[in-house]
């Protein structure tokens, strides 16, 4: 079912990507390969790469977002809210409260531009948990 779908996706958006520079598509497939390794970094728990990972993600999707070439900004600007709630439960998990402060800070504030309704911390803390529990098979941990 999972294949069906990320297939019907795939199709979807690689329609729409057809007409767009190649160079649009060779930045937007860098930015989402960076966000799967980033992501597999954050949850190996290895703090200094999955921190300098997630960093080096929240360049390219800073990047991906002031260019309104690459589509509607609020995609990316769920990304990087993720991405910084990630980074703040990271800085949490090593003890350092004062940047995992700035980096939800951040996640807040990002989610402020994105469809969500609730951009709550406690909100992004859910979704990040609730994501970051599945396999890409589908399967909870």
């Amino acid at each position: 079912m999972g294949l069906v779908i990320g297939g019907g996706i795939g199709v979807y958006y690689g329609a729409k990507e057809f007409g767009r520079p190649m160079g649009h598509i060779q930045v937007l497939a860098a930015t989402s390969f960076k966000g799967i390794n980033a992501i597999q970094l954050y949850k190996t728990g290895e703090y200094l790469a999955a921190r300098e990972a997630l960093l080096e993600y929240v360049q390219m999707l800073e990047e991906v977002t002031s260019n309104p070439s690459y589509g509607d900004p609020r995609i990316s600007r769920t990304d990087l809210a993720l991405t910084f709630t990630r980074l703040a439960l990271l800085e949490e998990a090593n003890g350092n409260k004062d940047k995992s402060i700035k980096f939800m800070t951040r996640a807040v504030e990002e989610a402020k531009y994105t469809r969500w309704k609730d951009t709550t911390e406690k909100n992004l803390r859910s979704a990040v948990e609730t994501l970051d529990k599945y396999k890409p098979s589908g399967k909870a941990n």
